[in-house]
């Protein structure tokens, strides 16, 4: 049975004076990085009469009176430590809190790992960093017996953890198994590690509250962001957010030749000099990889970013020859094709060249379709180039694969659902849009490792040997088809009825590479499931932080043991008048793309009274499209909401309550935001 031992907390700093009895307990042999302190609260008291009110601070005794007690002296990290324990004890639910103590020396990689690899953990209710971006980390070698030794280790922590569960053997052990498998990565440095600078090229204004993880992690990694965009409308944002970048340069961002130089100048007239230099938009990769080479930065150059945003070049790169992909620039060219002695292979896709998500993609399955496909391809403001290709049936799946130098540093395998064109007897104006997507895959382990090598074949022959990488592909020959349960709404992975015949391969098709982060809600599907930050990568790359690259492109362990993850999309029709007040900010030409900022989000309100399935959403975000892009008439506007699901129960669990909440939800924004 473990040994719990009691001490007092005494706390006299401003907002947080109070006395907490707790219970603890040490485990020595936890993870190679952290010896844990588990302390469970039990009773506290407001006011510290014997303690003067002018001695600030917060000390250790063992037992009922401060007379013996003995100060904390870290200054900053107590104020933490302190308002912290005090939260987890007033807790409607009041558990345990562990202090995580260092067993070694070092430089912080990242200042609060407890965020990034955590804090979406069922078990856990909060935590806390006590850290500084790139501190010094000093080892804590001493005993915790008694109330000195106990300040001791609690001025040495570094971070903590709450949890609802109690300071119990099985408790302890499951909370045990969860730090070890989450925070095995190299989080302290063994030297110093130098501030670096990165300029962020954005296209046009940002929600900065919808994309405020993306500016904490750079601001935990100890990396100066200056924003590259077009207008000042950050300079102009007030607190709490300046601090999360330090300047910004507006740029003219219109699509020209001119625009790589224009970059180049804009970095040139900052005073300080900078590391790197990065866009998460596809249509800033290449002129931005230009700029890079002119700022002898590092970039993998313009030319792979120019083939991997051009589908067609990447098809002509993996298939010169082959007759059943072809390009048009016009219902003219494609009635030529119609009329040829080389007939189409039905059904095809038709897309952009170049575009964003599934924004002018259509399937045809006759001539008559594909006319009026291509005629609403080129009316989607994706350029004047559409490709058809032939239509491949089979599961969809993301491949996100991390590279360093031609290494594969990691691979992940997502499940991409169905679209309404996958599946609607007549695909006229039917849509390619992303529907669900769930995280750990459902299929088999072979054509798992058939989509990673596909994928890194075709990353590499575009010529890059570095980077995140965000891939779309489907299975043909797959053991696996999506099946609809009765009653259900949203299918799932099943094990066909027509195998594989015996020495039949399994052949991946590549849809597109998107060499770059991908979108925030599928990167927070992965954060969630594997505790991998590919946003962190992406800038630490910017940066050529490639020691630090390499520790964070580390997934948990025991990957067998993963929450089910699953990502729902809704896409609902509204108004110009109900999103008007929402966007009164932006001019309505920059409405399309542009992200809700959270004080709109439906799950604020749904969560009053849907709060038993809301607490399962990790994440929730909202952008307005131009409905015209999407199959809608011109004019409409589309709601494009994105709940992400963790649930520790089962996959099955997780689509359930995705189906519940899709309904819920795209009911609230017919109700509210379409105003005729």
């Amino acid at each position: 049975m473990a040994d719990y031992k009691s001490f007092r907390i005494y706390s006299n700093i401003p907002d947080h004076q109070f006395s907490l009895q707790c219970q603890y307990h040490v485990v020595h042999d936890s993870t190679k990085h952290f010896e844990n302190l588990y302390i469970a609260p039990k009773s506290a008291a407001s006011g510290i009469d014997s303690i003067p009110a002018d001695a600030n601070g917060v000390w250790i005794s063992s037992g009922d009176s401060s007379s013996q007690a003995h100060k904390l002296s870290s200054e900053k990290a107590t104020a933490a430590l302190s308002a912290f324990l005090y939260q987890a004890s007033t807790d409607q639910e009041p558990g345990v809190v562990v202090l995580q103590i260092p067993k070694e020396n070092g430089y912080v990689a990242h200042a609060d790992p407890w965020t990034l690899r955590l804090a979406d953990c069922a078990l856990v209710s909060s935590v806390q960093s006590f850290l500084s971006p790139l501190a010094q980390v000093k080892a804590y070698s001493g005993s915790v017996t008694n109330p000195e030794e106990i300040a001791a280790a609690l001025d040495a922590s570094v971070g903590g953890i709450a949890s609802h569960l109690s300071l119990r053997g099985e408790s302890i052990e499951q909370l045990e198994f969860e730090l070890k498998r989450r925070l095995n990565f190299s989080w302290l440095s063994s030297k110093p590690i130098q501030p670096r600078r990165v300029g962020v090229v954005v296209q046009s204004k940002v929600s900065i509250t919808a994309t405020k993880s993306r500016w904490d992690t750079a601001a935990a990694l100890g990396i100066k962001v200056v924003i590259l965009s077009s207008g000042s409308w950050w300079r102009e944002n007030k607190e709490p957010d300046t601090h999360l970048r330090e300047g910004t340069i507006d740029v003219d961002l219109s699509s020209d030749s001119g625009r790589p130089q224009r970059i180049v100048d804009a970095i040139k007239s900052y005073p300080q000099p900078f590391d790197g230099i990065c866009a998460w938009s596809d249509g800033l990769l290449v002129d931005v990889a230009e700029a890079a080479v002119q700022l002898r930065l590092w970039t993998s150059g313009p030319k792979p970013y120019s083939i991997s945003t051009n589908k067609y070049l990447t098809h002509q790169l993996l298939d010169p020859k082959s007759q059943e992909y072809f390009g048009i620039k016009s219902l003219e060219e494609l009635e030529d094709r119609l009329q040829s002695s080389n007939p189409i292979k039905f059904p095809v896709v038709c897309k952009p060249f170049s575009g964003r998500a599934s924004e002018g993609v259509y399937r045809a399955d006759d001539a008559d379709q594909l006319r009026h496909a291509v005629s609403r391809t080129l009316a989607s403001k994706n350029g004047l180039d559409v490709l058809i290709e032939p239509y491949i049936d089979g599961p969809e799946v993301d491949c996100h694969l991390i590279l360093l130098q031609g290494r594969l540093l990691h691979a992940e395998v997502l499940d991409d659902f169905p679209s309404d064109a996958d599946v609607a007897e007549d695909v006229k104006d039917k849509l390619f849009a992303e529907t669900q997507e769930a995280v750990p895959t459902q299929l088999p382990k072979d054509e798992q490792i058939a989509i990673t090598e596909t994928v890194l074949k075709v990353v590499r022959l575009q010529g890059f040997d570095t980077g995140i990488f965000n891939c779309e592909a489907r299975v043909r020959n797959s053991s696996m088809e999506y099946v609809l349960a009765e009653g259900g709404t949203i299918p799932d992975l099943e094990v066909t009825k027509h195998p594989r015949k015996d020495g039949e391969p399994i052949l991946v098709s590549i849809h597109e590479v998107n060499a770059r982060t991908p979108g925030i809600a599928s990167s927070a599907s992965s954060r969630i499931a594997i505790g991998i930050d590919y946003w962190a990568l992406q800038i630490l790359c910017a940066a050529s932080d490639w020691s630090r690259y390499e520790a964070l492109a580390t997934p948990f362990s025991h990957g067998d043991r993963s929450d089910h993850v699953w990502l729902t999309n809704a896409m609902v029709p509204v108004t110009h008048k109900g999103i008007k007040p929402l966007l009164s900010d932006y001019p309505v030409e920059t409405w399309d793309h542009q992200m809700i900022d959270f004080c709109y989000s439906p799950l604020l309100e749904l969560s009053k009274e849907y709060g038993n399935l809301t607490k399962y959403v990790m994440r929730h975000n909202a952008n307005i499209k131009e409905g015209e892009r999407y199959g809608y008439k011109e004019g409409d506007w589309v709601w494009a909401g994105c709940m992400v699901i963790r649930s520790p129960i089962s996959r099955q669990h997780a689509r359930q309550l995705a189906e519940t909440l899709q309904e819920i939800y795209n009911d609230f924004v017919k109700q509210k935001y379409y105003i005729a």
